[in-house]
C-alpha cells in the first residue's frame, strides 16, 4: 500500500512536468508584415496572399509540441505607427492562427523596432529559450533602429533568437534586415518569389524545431588577477600612493 506521504510526492512530481516540459519545448513567435506593400503583385498574386499559402503550410507542418504565436503590424491604419497587434500570444491555438492569417489585410506602415518590443514583452512572459520568425517585405519606416532593438533585448536577457526572412526586398533593405537577424543570433533568409519563401520558411522550420540555444554568458575574469579594487581615480584613499602618474594609467 502506498502512504499518504508518498502519494503527495507522486502527485506533486506529475504537476512538475507538464510546465518543465513546456518550458524546454521549442517556441517560434511569428512576426507577419501586413503593411501596404504587402499588396504588390508577385506572379500574378498579392504578396500577401502568396505569404498566406506559405505561412499555413509551414504552421500545420510545425511538430505539435512547439508553441507557437503571432504577431503583425500595418493591417489596421495607414500611416500608423503604432499599428501593431499580438494577434496570437505564443501557446495559442494553431487554427486561431492560421484563421488570423488568412484575415490580414495590407494597409499601413512598417514599424520593425515597434514589432521588436512588442515581441519581447511577450518573451518576458514565457519561460525558456524561444525563436522569433521575422517575416517582412521592407525595412523600417516609422524612424527606428530595429537592429538596435534586438540587441538591446538580447543584452538585457531576453531569451530569444531571431530569424528574419527577406520577402522580394531590395538590396538596402536586406541589409536592415540581415542587421537585426545577426543582432539575435539567428539567420536571414532570402526569397524572391513564392517558391523561395517556401524553402526559405522550411529552412526557418529546421532552425526552430528545437529549443534555441541561452544567450553566451559573459567571459569569466582571468584567473591571475589576486585583487581587484574599484575606486574613483582623483581620490585613491589613505592606503595608496600614486607610484607612476600616467595620464592613462596608474601604478599605486
Amino acid at each position: 500500500m502506498i502512504s499518504s506521504h508518498l502519494r503527495q510526492s507522486l502527485a506533486f512530481a506529475t504537476l512538475l512536468i507538464p510546465s518543465a516540459a513546456l518550458a524546454d519545448s521549442p517556441k517560434v513567435l511569428f512576426v507577419l508584415d501586413s503593411s501596404g506593400s504587402m499588396n504588390a503583385q508577385m506572379e500574378g498574386k498579392a504578396k500577401m496572399e502568396v505569404a498566406r499559402k506559405v505561412m499555413g503550410s509551414l504552421i500545420r507542418s510545425l511538430p505539435a509540441d512547439v508553441s507557437i504565436g503571432l504577431e503583425t503590424y500595418g493591417r489596421n491604419r495607414k500611416d500608423d505607427c503604432n499599428d501593431i497587434e499580438m494577434l496570437v500570444p505564443i501557446g495559442g491555438d494553431r487554427s486561431s492562427i492560421e484563421q488570423a492569417i488568412s484575415a490580414l489585410t495590407p494597409k499601413g506602415s512598417t514599424p520593425l523596432t515597434g514589432a521588436i518590443h512588442l515581441a519581447t514583452t511577450q518573451l518576458r512572459e514565457v519561460e525558456g529559450n524561444a525563436s522569433v520568425v521575422v517575416v517582412s517585405d521592407g525595412k523600417e519606416t516609422c524612424g527606428g533602429d530595429p537592429c538596435a532593438a534586438v540587441l538591446e533585448a538580447i543584452t538585457q536577457g531576453v531569451k530569444m533568437q531571431v530569424h528574419v526572412v527577406g520577402f522580394d526586398v531590395t538590396p538596402e533593405e536586406a541589409e536592415q534586415l540581415q542587421c537585426m537577424a545577426k543582432a539575435g543570433n539567428g539567420k536571414y533568409f532570402a526569397a524572391g518569389n513564392a517558391d523561395e519563401l517556401g524553402k526559405a520558411l522550411t529552412q526557418v522550420k529546421e532552425q526552430v524545431i528545437t529549443s534555441p540555444p541561452p544567450p553566451p554568458l559573459p567571459a569569466a575574469k582571468p584567473k591571475h588577477v589576486l585583487l581587484e579594487e574599484k575606486f574613483e581615480r582623483d581620490n585613491l584613499g589613505e592606503d595608496y600612493n600614486v607610484l607612476e602618474p600616467d595620464p592613462n594609467r596608474l601604478t599605486v
